[in-house]
C-alpha cells in the first residue's frame, strides 16, 4: 500500500490593524457616512423644499393665505409663517422665483376681479361649496341650454352671413365650468350641427330637453375636478 501524503495549508487572516490605522481606517468610515447622509439630504430638499428666495410683494401677503398653483411636476403653495412659497416636486427647479411671483400676481388679479374675498383660502372654500351643491339635476338642466344655444347661435350665424362670429364655443367651455369641457364641446356642436341639417328650420327650445336627454342619460356631467 502506498502511503499519500496530504498537505494542509493553513492560510492566516491578515495581520490586524494597528490601533494609528483602525482610527484612520474609522475616521475615513465616518467621512463617508456624513457624505452619503448630506447627498441624501439634498436630494430630499430639492423634492421637497421651502423657496426662501421666493416671496411676494409684502402688500400682498395677506391676500396669499391659502394659495395654491400646480406646474407639471411640481406643486406650489404658500407658508403663510414665513411669507414665502413652498414647492414641492421633482421639477420645481426649472420654475424661476420670477415666474412664480409672475402667476401669482395673475391668480391675485383674476379672483379679485370674480369676488370680494379677502385671500385665496376664502376663495377656494367658496368653490368647493359651489362644487358640492351644483347637483347632477342643476347640470343636466345646463345642458339643455347649452345645446339651444348651439342651435341657435347656427340660426343667428346662417342669418347674418357668419358663422365665425357665433361660433363661440370657447365662451361657453369657461362659462359652464363645472361641467365636463367635453360634454359642453358635444352639447353645443350637436345643437349646432342638428340647426345646420335642417338648414334652420327647427324650433330649438323646443328640441333641447330631448337630446340633452339623450346625451346626459346614465352619466354624470359634472366636472368634479
Amino acid at each position: 500500500m502506498h502511503r499519500v501524503k496530504i498537505q494542509v495549508k493553513i492560510i492566516l487572516s491578515k495581520k490586524p490593524l494597528s490601533q494609528k490605522k483602525y482610527q484612520e481606517h474609522r475616521k475615513e468610515m465616518t467621512f463617508k457616512n456624513v457624505l452619503t447622509a448630506t447627498l441624501m439630504s439634498l436630494i430630499c430638499l430639492s423634492t421637497a423644499s421651502t423657496a426662501a428666495d421666493y416671496s411676494m410683494p409684502s402688500e400682498q401677503w395677506a391676500f396669499m393665505e391659502g394659495y395654491k398653483y400646480e406646474y407639471p411636476n411640481c406643486n406650489v403653495s404658500w407658508a403663510v409663517k414665513t411669507s414665502t412659497f413652498i414647492t414641492n416636486g421633482y421639477a420645481c427647479d426649472s420654475i424661476t422665483p420670477q415666474r412664480m411671483q409672475r402667476d401669482a400676481l395673475v391668480s391675485i388679479d383674476y379672483v379679485k376681479k370674480h369676488s370680494n374675498v379677502s385671500n385665496f383660502k376664502t376663495y377656494y372654500s367658496i368653490i368647493e361649496y359651489a362644487k358640492k351643491s351644483y347637483s347632477i339635476y342643476d347640470a343636466n338642466q345646463d345642458a339643455r341650454i347649452i345645446w339651444a344655444t348651439g342651435c341657435t347661435n347656427f340660426k343667428n350665424g346662417l342669418n347674418e352671413g357668419n358663422f365665425v362670429k357665433w361660433l363661440n364655443l370657447d365662451d361657453h367651455i369657461k362659462k359652464y365650468s363645472r361641467i365636463k369641457r367635453i360634454p359642453v364641446i358635444k352639447l353645443y356642436m350637436d345643437g349646432w350641427d342638428t340647426a345646420r341639417l335642417l338648414n334652420g328650420v327647427v324650433n330649438c327650445n323646443e328640441l333641447a330637453p330631448y337630446r340633452a336627454e339623450d346625451y346626459v342619460s346614465g352619466i354624470d356631467i359634472r366636472n368634479t375636478n
